[in-house]
């Protein structure tokens, strides 16, 4: 917390009328926040820019208030700088899906096979387990090295794991090492897809984000056909070869990021607990604490809980309307496959030509809208006429919009947030809470098939559930984009620029009432476009 002389010119400063932000200083106001106010911008009256508080918190903004050596030319993202950055994070996230949908069939087919189809939905719940052990390793490795390297220490570890797990394959194929694999490989995208988005948030402003998100995130839905392509089409001819083939998607990570961080005029630190006042344990408590104690990563909470468990009463109500439809697995596994193809490629096409156009002009709570309320369409359709044809919809609009424009709003959120929130509160959200949220679902299913559907219970009841559910997302998206959080006048500027570090301050304390109060300044409409 800032020592209340500091607060005292905050007040001031927060309370004076327009004008230039050096001038508002007061007679408390320290050199530093002379130089800090001299890049707060008033307009309109009372209204508070947040965008240097915002870019100082930065997780790799620099301590000193001296000026820029190599300012960005390109501040907003509108030229080559970042159509470069742009293509390189594109080909990045490329990489990360197709390693995992190359290796998903193999990872799911291991397990059906060895254990039975009747036990699979236990050994998915199993990975719950070892969630906080992932999350504190990945607090350890995020609290002591720097971007570059934490990128490149995880990726390389990844390479590692996969000659590890093909050499074991080849010498001691048993079901303990299956399910082993089954885990790795839902670890190996939870920890890479965290890393990616996280590094991609810690790449761009806001104002860049609406511009490029939309390309990037492109790259994952190309990645994802063109993994797919090659599980079903060389699958059978290399077995568990396809593990080892599956590596030479990470090894063009190296240069990629490398490439990346010559567009950062920011000096790099290490780690987010660099001169050891911190643990990892203490830094990873302090992300989780962070999360618990705000009302804003609460909603970022929910909103993705809420996706996770209605995206499995989906899932099941198609899977068991297939098992209706069709007599043998080869033609339900056909439809499937059509399904699943038709709604990937819609999903790029969202992803490239609607997902930017909607965070420009309508911004990013309309994006976030747009799943909840195509899935609540579906979901009464399919109570009205319970038929393969409408189930088939919710789960085409479900998988071609939440890999898209749904992904890609939720990830904006992120952008505004504190070092420790980016990249732990993050991580625990990201790993933890989506997987807890897919135990709660495991849970309502299996109380409904087990228990409820044996005493009569319709099967409309979980369509009830989930349009409960839905309702409930759609005021957590509009209760945590348009009343929870503060607003950003104008452009932001590029977080490569360095500013002075203002004391212990915290953005995410910015997002609550109780925390920071000099800070709280007139609400606008958040995430505006």
């Amino acid at each position: 917390m800032l020592p209340p002389e500091r607060l005292s010119a905050l007040s001031e400063v927060n309370s004076s009328p327009a004008g230039n932000g050096r001038k508002a200083c007061s007679k408390n106001s320290t050199p530093m926040d002379q130089a800090f106010f001299s890049r707060i911008n008033f307009k309109d009256g009372n209204f508070f820019d947040l965008q240097s508080v915002l870019i100082t918190m930065h997780p790799y903004a620099t301590t000193a208030a001296a000026p820029d050596p190599d300012p960005d030319p390109d501040p907003v993202g509108t030229g080559n700088h970042a159509n470069q950055k742009s293509i390189l994070l594109f080909f990045y996230f490329f990489c990360v899906i197709a390693v995992f949908w190359t290796l998903k069939p193999l990872r799911t087919s291991s397990v059906v096979k060895a254990f039975g189809p009747d036990y699979y939905p236990l050994v998915k719940q199993g990975l719950v387990l070892l969630i906080p052990f992932v999350l504190v390793g990945y607090s350890v490795l995020v609290c002591r090295l720097d971007r570059l390297r934490l990128v490149f220490s995880i990726t390389a570890g990844f390479v590692g794991m996969n000659i590890v797990m093909w050499t074991l394959f080849q010498t001691h194929p048993g079901n303990l090492l299956k399910m082993a694999f089954f885990y790795y490989i839902d670890t190996y995208i939870t920890i890479m897809a965290v890393l990616f988005w996280t590094y991609l948030n810690d790449t761009f402003n806001t104002e860049e984000a609406k511009r490029h998100y939309g390309f990037i995130g492109a790259g994952g839905l190309v990645g994802g056909i063109f993994g797919s392509l090659i599980s079903g089409w060389a699958g059978n001819m290399l077995g568990d070869n396809i593990i080892l083939a599956s590596t030479a998607f990470l090894l063009p990570i190296f240069p990629i990021v490398a490439s990346l961080e010559r567009y950062r005029s920011s000096p790099v630190i290490k780690g987010i607990c660099p001169q050891g006042t911190r643990t990892a344990s203490e830094v990873f408590l302090e992300g989780v604490g962070t999360v618990f104690h705000s009302r804003y990563l609460l909603g970022i909470v929910a909103i993705v809980g809420l996706y996770e468990i209605v995206s499995m009463i989906v899932d099941y109500q198609f899977t068991a309307a297939l098992a209706e439809s069709f007599a043998s697995r080869h033609e339900m596994a056909a439809f499937q496959g059509k399904v699943f193809l038709t709604a990937q490629l819609l999903s790029l096409a969202v992803q490239v030509f609607i997902t930017p156009w909607i965070l420009r002009r309508f911004g990013v709570t309309t994006g976030l809208l747009f799943l909840p309320i195509v899935l609540i369409t579906g979901s009464a359709a399919f109570l009205l006429v319970p038929a393969l044809a409408t189930i088939t919809f919710a789960i085409s609009a479900e998988t071609s919009m939440s890999y898209s424009i749904n992904q890609t709003s939720k990830e904006i959120l992120y952008l505004p947030l504190d070092a420790v929130s980016k990249y732990t509160g993050k991580a625990f959200i990201d790993m933890f809470v989506l997987r807890a949220a897919k135990t709660i679902g495991a849970g309502i299913l299996l109380t409904y098939t087990l228990f409820l559907k044996h005493h009569g219970v319709p099967a409309s009841a979980l369509t009830f559930v989930g349009i409960a559910a839905l309702a409930v997302w759609i005021y957590v998206v509009l209760e945590t984009t348009t009343h929870s959080t503060q607003i950003f006048k104008g452009p932001i500027p590029s977080p490569e620029t360095p500013l002075p570090k203002p004391g212990n301050l915290s953005v995410v304390g910015a997002f609550s009432p109780m925390k920071a109060p000099a800070l709280m300044p007139v609400r606008e409409k958040a995430f505006s476009a």
